[in-house]
């Protein structure tokens, strides 16, 4: 019998400052569910991404499509699904949560 691992993290503003001034690393946060052998995370503090923004691991990349089950996307936590499924050879996916505020963009919470 295995056990399901879950974890919550309280990743404090990602990708809500401009991609360059960032402090969180994709690749980091990756690395960390990666050893922990994490099932399921909740996010707190995710900021929303443009829906046209193109992700890519690095410049002259292809293109990363999104790993998002909704219209609300993250392109920090898209790069983090691509990284999991390429090193665990396991699918994926978030949804960012909706603030009980309609309309309220800020500090929302994401389950992978």
């Amino acid at each position: 019998m295995g056990f399901l691992q879950i974890a919550s993290w309280n990743i404090e503003h990602l990708s809500g400052a401009p991609r360059a001034d960032r402090r969180q690393s994709a690749f980091a946060l990756a690395d960390h569910i990666e050893m922990s052998g994490i099932n399921v995370i909740a996010l707190q503090e995710v900021y929303l991404t443009p829906g046209d923004e193109e992700v890519r691991l690095g410049p002259g990349q292809p293109t990363i499509p999104s790993r998002a089950r909704t219209e609300r996307r993250n392109a920090d936590l898209d790069v983090v699904c691509y990284l999991l499924e390429e090193h665990l050879d396991d699918p994926w996916a978030y949804e960012i949560v909706p603030n009980r505020q309609a309309g309220d963009r800020s500090q929302l919470c994401a389950v992978m």
